[in-house]
């Protein structure tokens, strides 16, 4: 096994475990929020900008587990014709794909790069949280993702 994918591995392990937890904190942060908000009629002001800041990270590391496993959205109707007629088509597409999406991941990081240093002393509203954190989900999961592509 190469050191490639033992790390694709690892970091697959791991964000599964990340994301389950933030999945958990997700719903109670919601939930409780839903529960002060109807019910005592008495909002958590934090609770928005929590759920954000928990559903960005879930979803940039569950675009690399998603790699990892392969079942990231595709267009299986065209991938299962050309399969059928052609394997090294069918090889050349997924290559071709996986270009695309190294240079959009690419692509990204350097916007993302801007966006720091832009958002480096801003901070929430209700939470002594930098806004750096809701952005620094984007690089962590493309770098994660580039690693399962690979």
């Amino acid at each position: 096994m190469s050191f490639v994918s033992k790390l694709s591995n690892t970091v697959n392990s791991i964000f599964e475990k990340v994301i389950v937890l933030l999945f958990i904190l997700l719903t109670i942060v919601n939930g409780v929020g839903v529960f002060t908000r109807f019910i005592l009629n008495k909002p958590i002001i934090w609770s928005y900008e929590v759920t954000i800041l928990l559903f960005s990270w879930m979803v940039f590391l569950g675009i690399s587990v998603a790699y990892k496993r392969s079942e990231h959205i595709q267009l299986d109707f065209l991938i299962d014709r050309i399969s059928k007629r052609s394997n090294s088509l069918s090889i050349n597409l997924e290559i071709m794909i996986m270009l695309i999406s190294i240079a959009l991941l690419l692509l990204g990081l350097s916007v993302t790069d801007e966006i720091f240093k832009a958002t480096i002393h801003a901070t929430y509203n209700t939470i002594p949280v930098s806004a750096v954190w809701l952005y620094a989900s984007f690089p962590v999961g493309a770098v994660a993702s580039i690693i399962q592509l690979i």
